[in-house]
């Protein structure tokens, strides 16, 4: 899931996509780019960049600019070029005048062929900006997605190109996937909706189009089924899947080694603690503890595994011997109230959160809705 990329004069794009890959092979593979950031602008000559270097280069470009503006600059820009040195120059005198950058598919330098920002169309970017078109371009087989800088009195030049292939399409769609590594979050190649990690430190994610993945090694293995949301402790798997049980959620399924099993139960949210135990929100805010998952097989109880717990949640996570949850309530415009198990009841914590998880030592992590990540210290 690593975009090709090639760089050209003194110009770099880095392209930061998710290759998204469709549910049938009758259908078209995804590409989105998210992210577009401009290293260093082109040094094609354009009228801004010959008016920039006008009086160092008088004696030379006096005689060519009188007769070139406002007709083509192409013989001009080849004669100054080819001065010693001029190409610095030029860099230099045109450190401050923005590309004007448009993308398409075709090889043909022409800006009615703009599939970004729009036919006809191009965007100033300059050096060190970043822009973010969000993208979305279906495909089969292979994609080229051309880089081109717009200049009004010569040929466009050609910045870069974007190839790639279906077969390097991978890991479903979603959000770009990060993995802590102490005091900063590596760039996992990916995307995903969902996450979740078991006690042996092995992650799952679902995509948008409802894949489902387990990490093995470097990369991502898929696994057979269709959901909406992953949890995992204990060394075992739980998911909601796609299809609704009722109007409290989805189907409820645990991972038996080489597929899945549905259960008694329907949920919109899930949580599973280092000993099997599974937490469950379904769609009316009511939360559910399941009594008859444990890791050693003994049951519980027979019949129906759900028993309710007093409360109302959006979301639940667990980690260790802790539970921590999301109320049905807005605390600000952070997100929900956040709440701690104290064995029998919730205690109502400072902050406010749209997200939340808890590690294996029982700290909490949550976001809040403008996506800062915090921790319990």
């Amino acid at each position: 899931m690593k975009p090709n990329f090639i760089s050209k004069s003194l110009i770099t794009l880095l392209i930061f996509g998710a290759i998204l890959t469709s549910g049938s092979s009758s259908q078209a593979a995804q590409l989105i780019i998210r992210a577009i950031e401009c290293k260093s602008v082109s040094t094609g000559i354009s009228p801004g960049v010959l008016n920039a270097i006008f009086k160092p280069l008088a004696a030379v470009t006096q005689a060519l600019i009188s007769t070139a503006l406002p007709g083509d600059l192409s013989e001009a820009s080849k004669l100054i070029a080819a001065i010693p040195d001029v190409a610095q120059a030029i860099d230099s005198a045109g450190g401050g005048d923005p590309d004007d950058l448009y993308l398409s598919l075709s090889n043909e330098p022409k800006r009615d062929l703009a599939i970004w920002p729009a036919p006809g169309k191009d965007y100033d970017i300059s050096k060190g900006q970043v822009v973010r078109p969000n993208l979305t371009l279906n495909f089969s087989n292979v994609i080229d997605v051309n880089f081109w800088e717009y200049d009004s009195g010569s040929k466009d030049d050609f910045l870069g190109r974007l190839t790639v292939n279906e077969s390097e399409a991978g890991g479903g769609g979603g959000y770009q996937i990060f993995s802590r590594n102490g005091s900063n979050w590596d760039l996992v190649e990916g995307a995903a909706t969902d996450i979740a990690v078991n006690s042996d430190g092995t992650p799952w994610v679902v995509s948008s189009d409802g894949k489902i993945f387990q990490r093995s090694g470097n990369s991502w293995q898929q696994v057979p089924g269709c959901a909406k949301k992953i949890a995992a402790g204990g060394g075992k798997v739980w998911l909601l899947g796609c299809a609704n049980n009722g109007n409290s959620g989805y189907q409820i399924f645990t991972w038996n080694g080489s597929n899945w099993d549905l259960m008694p139960g329907a949920a919109v949210d899930l949580a599973v603690d280092s000993q099997n135990i599974v937490w469950a929100v379904n769609a009316q805010g009511g939360i559910f503890r399941n009594i008859n998952s444990r890791t050693n097989g003994n049951i519980m109880k027979k019949g129906d595994p759900w028993k309710q717990v007093a409360g109302c949640a959006k979301k639940i996570a667990v980690g260790g011997d802790k539970v921590w949850l999301l109320g049905c309530a807005n605390n600000g415009s952070g997100g929900y109230e956040i709440f701690s198990r104290n064995g029998s009841n919730w205690d109502l914590v400072p902050g406010a959160a749209v997200e939340i998880a808890v590690d294996a030592t029982g700290t909490p992590w949550i976001v809040n809705a403008n996506g800062t990540i915090f921790r319990a210290p």
